[in-house]
């Protein structure tokens, strides 16, 4: 079929020829690891490597077909070391473990960091949730005067919704702990069900309409945190040493 989009052509005339590229937009440190370790994998020792191969990350990002600007470069050099994702702020410095983990990882730099940290500090499941709910909607529901009309309907969803949000804060005062301690009650009681086995998106959909029940909650933004719980507990336990502490953890989710 045919799409019509109608606009004013004052506006057609000030768009531009052709999409702005993805590089253009990715976040530099992420696109600089990228970029080190393509350079790293296509390095050659000694006298075998070829002209056309390139030594650095400069090298990279500087041969791309719309390269980003490379003036920054240095000031994320610096971020990336300051942060302990590089040896040293210089472009032949190593990437160190949290480099590594930055580019499995599927968040910015200051939330693999948090998960690198909670390795580190023996609780890497605790740090996968929270890196998590801070990266997903918000799971608890949200009434609004735009979706609930009724003054009254409206007063007693935000009554509910505040109830839940309390319940699951402990008094800690915190969204983000707010929503592990939602996910640790919802995996708990999900554990010990007959769906739980199962572990797909179809068996935490269901199992959080239950939840909904009795809580002011988002069945679909749940299990959408859940799957994300799931894919990145997945990816972490592939760098992680056999045997060790984060895994077992991680085995967990």
């Amino acid at each position: 079929g045919l799409a019509w989009r109608c606009s004013p052509r004052s506006f057609y005339q000030g768009l531009a020829e052709f999409d702005p590229p993805e590089v253009a937009s990715a976040p530099l440190p992420r696109l600089y690891l990228q970029a080190k370790q393509l350079a790293s994998d296509l390095s050659t020792p000694g006298e075998l490597k070829e002209a056309w191969q390139p030594a650095t990350a400069m090298s990279v990002l500087g041969g791309l077909v719309d390269p980003p600007d490379l003036a920054t470069v240095e000031a994320t050099r610096r971020e990336l070391a300051e942060s302990g994702a590089l040896t040293a702020a210089e472009e032949e410095a190593a990437m160190t473990s949290l480099g590594k983990a930055c580019l499995t990882l599927p968040f910015d730099l200051s939330l693999c960091r948090l998960i690198w940290l909670g390795v580190h500090w023996g609780y890497a499941a605790d740090a996968v949730v929270l890196a998590c709910s801070l990266a997903v909607q918000d799971p608890f529901s949200s009434p609004s005067a735009f979706a609930t009309p009724s003054p009254l309907e409206l007063g007693q969803k935000l009554r509910r919704s505040n109830a839940s949000r309390r319940f699951f804060d402990s008094r800690n005062f915190s969204e983000p702990l707010a929503i592990r301690c939602l996910f640790l009650e919802f995996w708990r009681n999900f554990q010990s069900t007959a769906d739980g086995r199962l572990g797909c998106r179809r068996a935490w959909l269901k199992h959080a309409n239950k939840l909904a029940g009795t809580h002011a909650v988002i069945p679909k933004r749940l299990a959408e945190l859940c799957a994300q719980v799931e894919e990145v507990a997945r990816r972490l336990s592939e760098i992680c040493a056999p045997g060790s502490l984060a895994l077992e953890q991680l085995q967990e989710l």
